[in-house]
């Protein structure tokens, strides 16, 4: 998880939001160091195929020098590309 102070997350909302976007991951952005709020990846319902595939293979590479690709390079590595 990631702790952001509000100034910080005021200024790089975009990078933040896409980060959870693309990892999953939470940010919790803080007050004079207290907890105010979270962003966190909404749960889409009918993922199918290549994506759900491809975050099963990033979850289960986490911690893995592989672990740094992004979901389009883990996708051509299961196509063999």
């Amino acid at each position: 998880m990631i702790n952001v102070n509000t100034h910080s997350a005021k200024t790089n909302l975009s990078a933040l939001l896409m980060k959870v976007e693309r990892t999953g991951e939470q940010v919790t952005i803080c007050r004079n160091g207290k907890p105010i709020a979270r962003l966190s990846p909404v749960r889409r319902h009918g993922k199918t195929g290549k994506t759900t595939m491809a975050m099963q293979i990033i979850e289960n590479m986490k911690g893995r020098a592989t672990s740094n690709l992004s979901t389009d390079e883990i996708m051509a590595l299961t196509r063999g590309n």
